[in-house]
């Protein structure tokens, strides 16, 4: 959400129009700052960060793990990060 206030306090600022379209600026601060927030949590460098705001991708971090074969419930552990990726589409 940071991101996108800051994303609509800079077109008020440049005179766009509250429902306009900023190539770079309705992406870059959106995904910029919740791979921020997550470096916080898991061990992602400054490159990781960049290259998933460019690509606008995100990594997928593992919380926590069956507890038996029963998949009945979870053990809860320290974030691990997985091989797994998410792309995201103008739709997300």
């Amino acid at each position: 959400m940071a991101g996108g206030l800051l994303a609509s306090f800079i077109k008020r600022r440049l005179g766009l129009a509250p429902s306009s379209q900023a190539i770079g600026l309705d992406q870059i601060p959106e995904s910029l700052f919740p791979h921020l927030a997550s470096r916080l949590f898991t061990p992602v460098t400054a490159l990781d960060i960049a290259v998933a705001t460019i690509l606008q991708e995100g990594m997928v971090v593992k919380l926590a793990s069956w507890k038996d074969e029963s998949h009945m419930s979870l053990a809860p552990h320290g974030p691990e990060v997985t091989d797994m990726v998410v792309v995201l589409d103008d739709a997300a």
